[in-house]
């Protein structure tokens, strides 16, 4: 036979049966020189069919699987166990960040790495080599029952999908995505519909709603009975240095957090009548306000100065009005959100203890010509005030409120 250039036929021995179809062949072999000695037939080798100047594949990839993988106790990247395989069953992880780390990156080598131990496991990569965006040989968590696919996208990095979208599969026009950020507390958070009871679909958001919202409901709910997170448009506005705000609650009931991180609060003295002092701190929206409940913490009411005696007598409130000038006490709706906390400095214009108040009996409130506010008052009686002085106040106020609605 012609040499072809690619094959030599040294041999032709006979079968059993006296027939010419045994070869042994040198030289390089291609897929045509295969056909045209086997009548068209072709040759299977390992369920890849070569025949007609084609390669066909017959049957699933038999890929390395590595299963029984105990990952080294202790973790760290030393001793981390070396996973081979392509695929690697990790069925050991005794304590949480027990590890183990890949191969050698090599452009375009793949492997797949799954947890099914009882605890986080740690991947490092191979000495010098790095994960995604992170510095070279630090590890990234896999964990329970999860499984990681590593692409080495040169000879030194591995990659791995931190990011899962999903593209509506007709139109392309929308995408889902599931994004996870950087969380300095390390915490991880499960989705999981182990105690669902009813097969459900979500939207976001769901339709009637404003699109900054999502329905969370127990129960088969209509857009009007659901509970939403959605507080859009409908909270206050926080002022005041060093006092901040977390609103919750839904499009009923909302509750105001207040935190005064040592607030300096200006304490005026007006002689026979005391020293008096306010801080407007919170603008509710606009319209009728039903205020249902208060409770306020005061751990810090600390003089600067010596405009007060280091036992002065006072009382700190928080109210609709500001406080006015004359009395030496918080009166009426000086002290109608939080009833006044009275109390006597310590000796050194420090509180001694703290001192805690609340609401004495739920109130509505007319904001529809002129918002609500809440104000900081505070006073000393005039035996124990000598000259203006400044606070330091720390605080922490909690107020539920409804908003009725307008005019």
């Amino acid at each position: 036979m012609a040499n072809n250039n690619v094959l030599n036929r040294i041999e032709q021995p006979e079968d059993a049966a006296g027939e010419d179809n045994v070869y042994n062949l040198e030289g390089t072999v291609n897929v045509d020189v295969l056909n045209e000695f086997t009548s068209g037939a072709g040759v299977t080798i390992d369920g890849v069919l070569l025949k007609d100047g084609t390669v066909t594949k017959t049957g699933p990839d038999n890929i390395d699987v590595n299963t029984g993988i105990s990952a080294n106790a202790g973790g760290g990247v030393g001793s981390a166990v070396a996973l081979t395989g392509q695929y690697n069953n990790v069925t050991t992880v005794a304590t949480a960040a027990d590890s183990v780390k890949l191969l050698t990156a090599v452009t375009g080598l793949i492997q797949e790495v799954k947890n099914s131990g009882a605890n986080t496991l740690a991947v490092f990569p191979n000495t010098d080599d790095s994960i995604n965006a992170l510095a070279a040989d630090l590890s990234i968590d896999i964990l329970p029952g999860c499984t990681k696919r590593f692409i080495a996208i040169s000879a030194v990095v591995w990659e791995t999908q931190e990011v899962i979208t999903l593209n509506a599969p007709t139109t392309q026009r929308g995408s889902l995505s599931l994004i996870p950020v950087d969380n300095a507390a390390n915490h991880e958070i499960a989705i999981s519909n182990v105690s669902h009871g009813q097969d459900s679909t979500y939207s976001i958001p769901d339709s009637g709603l404003s699109a900054a919202s999502f329905v969370v409901s127990t129960n088969a709910l209509t857009i009007a009975e659901a509970d939403q997170n959605d507080l859009t448009g409908t909270v206050g506005t926080v002022a005041g240095t060093n006092i901040s705000v977390v609103e919750t609650g839904n499009q009923t009931l909302h509750k105001s957090v207040f935190t005064m991180a040592a607030h300096a609060l200006t304490v005026t003295d007006t002689g026979a009548n005391g020293a008096h002092g306010t801080q407007e701190f919170y603008t509710f929206p606009e319209g009728h306000v039903q205020v249902i409940g208060t409770h306020m913490d005061l751990t810090v009411f600390s003089a600067q100065g010596t405009g007060s005696a280091d036992s002065g007598v006072f009382d700190v409130g928080v109210g609709s009005t500001a406080v006015d000038t004359d009395d030496e006490t918080l009166e009426t709706d000086e002290q109608d959100i939080v009833n006044k906390l009275e109390g006597t400095l310590d000796g050194s214009g420090d509180l001694a203890a703290s001192v805690n108040g609340s609401l004495g009996t739920p109130a509505a409130y007319d904001g529809s010509a002129t918002a609500l506010t809440l104000n900081l008052n505070a006073t000393i009686t005039a035996a124990t005030a000598s000259a203006t002085e400044i606070f330091d106040v720390t605080a922490v106020c909690t107020v539920f409120w409804i908003l009725l609605g307008d005019d």
